[in-house]
């Protein structure tokens, strides 16, 4: 058992759900996502000399990497606190649980389509279970200690391997979606990342708002995703062909925020974003799309220096003078974890 660690996550790239009302076969919901190597949450956890069991959290003070501003380090502290008191809660009663205390080095913005807070939950659970001597739970355990999975299983999953993945879907309300599937996305491909600053994604409340206001996913369209996925999508992965994966990408996407369009405002959920699509589709660009809720936009590039070189271009354009830009890595990989460090 350690007394001390640190978690390195990446973060979640949604591509888009299969359904989200109950199908014939699954509950609802499944869908695919790929995990990148940034930006990324670096959390240390050791355990103190408190008499209280309650968690506690504070950031660094350089704590400033991808925008993440004075208010959002403060509630994802706050956050982390919080699922540390809900992963207590549902301990076995008999369940000694020392004071813990988090230290956040990096974090990923919440609510712009990353999957900021199931990357969060799941690195503070994994920390506490290392930390209390629960070392074999696995991640879908830890998941629902923490309140997550309600929807989509992706980020779970890929805390655990990284990588592809498509998400099965949930038999029902209490399970986690079962991983259908999961490949090595090519390692020298990139994604540049568009994030308007003054815009966030749908959350809390007011997704389950969305949900509950939006008609099923047809059949019909659910099995052309399934088939976009498992003919085309992942056949071009493992080919590690570009162009023929990034054109499955985009259609994925483009239909399901086809089906979202009555509640997030169209087919995306940023004007400007829609734009910035319909821009990179004339420049021969095939692989875009939004990230789950958006408004962050993905782009499919060759290598790093082709990213580095749209970047370069789109951040002169005034267009997107109010976007930040940031370029990742595929992240094939589960999250790192250090084990006796010193914090």
């Amino acid at each position: 058992m350690s007394s001390s660690l640190e978690i390195t996550t990446g973060a979640r790239l949604h591509f888009g759900l299969l359904s989200y009302q109950p199908s014939p076969g699954r509950h609802a919901f499944g869908g695919a996502g790929l995990m990148i190597d940034s930006p990324r949450f670096r959390i240390a956890a050791e355990v103190v000399d408190n008499a209280s069991a309650h968690a506690s959290c504070t950031e660094t003070e350089s704590l400033d990497s991808h925008a993440v501003s004075k208010r959002d380090r403060s509630l994802l502290c706050l956050r982390a606190e919080e699922f540390a008191d809900r992963y207590r809660e549902n301990c076995p009663r008999d369940r000694t649980f020392p004071a813990v205390h988090f230290k956040m080095n990096e974090a990923i913005p919440p609510h712009v389509g990353l999957g900021s807070g199931t990357q969060l939950a799941m690195a503070v659970a994994r920390a506490l279970a290392l930390l209390t001597g629960d070392d074999e739970l696995d991640d879908v355990k830890l998941a629902a200690r923490v309140g997550r999975g309600a929807r989509s299983a992706v980020g779970i999953h890929g805390f655990s391997n990284g990588g592809f993945l498509v998400d099965g879907g949930k038999l029902d309300d209490r399970s986690t979606g079962s991983l259908a599937t999961r490949a090595e996305f090519p390692a020298d491909w990139r994604l540049v990342l568009v994030t308007p600053v003054a815009e966030t994604g749908l959350s809390g409340n007011a997704e389950l708002e969305a949900f509950a206001q939006l008609p099923p996913i047809s059949q019909s369209v659910s099995d052309r995703l399934y088939r976009l996925l498992l003919t085309e999508l992942l056949p071009a992965l493992l080919e590690a062909d570009l162009a023929a994966s990034g054109e499955a990408i985009f259609e994925f996407g483009r239909s399901v925020g086809e089906c979202f369009a009555p509640v997030q405002g169209g087919t995306y959920a940023s004007p400007a974003m829609r734009q910035l699509v319909e821009h990179l589709r004339h420049q021969g660009i095939r692989g875009v799309g939004q990230t789950s809720w958006g408004p962050t936009i993905f782009t499919l590039c060759p290598d790093q220096k082709l990213a580095e070189e749209l970047v370069a271009e789109l951040s002169t354009d005034s267009r997107w003078s109010e976007c930040r830009f940031h370029v990742a890595a595929p992240m094939n990989t589960g999250a790192a974890i250090q084990t006796d460090t010193k914090m």
